[in-house]
């Protein structure tokens, strides 16, 4: 009984211990988050709605593009964004695609 007791007891620091370890965790995570600034695309970045507008398409095609990696883009986090620069060269080997067949 009296080796129950200090499994008990040594159960009981180390549930406390893992506890205390969670909340420091947690606690540095809030903070590191709060010190960075939210990610931002940079100027000349477009999205699915601006990306279908500019080539005149919808938003769901360009989602399928994306889909099938057949156009450049990028995420940040869960988000699609294209740079305009690349789309307009993109473009412009589509249409020599189309020239040369």
């Amino acid at each position: 009984m009296h080796q129950q007791s200090r499994l008990e007891q040594a159960r009981s620091l180390l549930f406390e211990a893992i506890q205390l370890l969670q909340q420091q965790e947690l606690q540095e995570v809030a903070t590191t988050s709060a010190q960075q600034p939210p990610l931002e695309p940079e100027q000349g970045t477009l999205d699915v709605k601006e990306v279908a507008a500019y080539l005149r398409t919808s938003e769901w095609t360009i989602r399928d593009m994306v889909r099938t990696k057949s156009i450049p883009h990028f995420r940040l986090r869960s988000r699609i964004y294209f740079r305009k620069r690349e789309i307009d060269h993109w473009v412009g080997e589509q249409q020599k695609v189309v020239r040369v067949q």
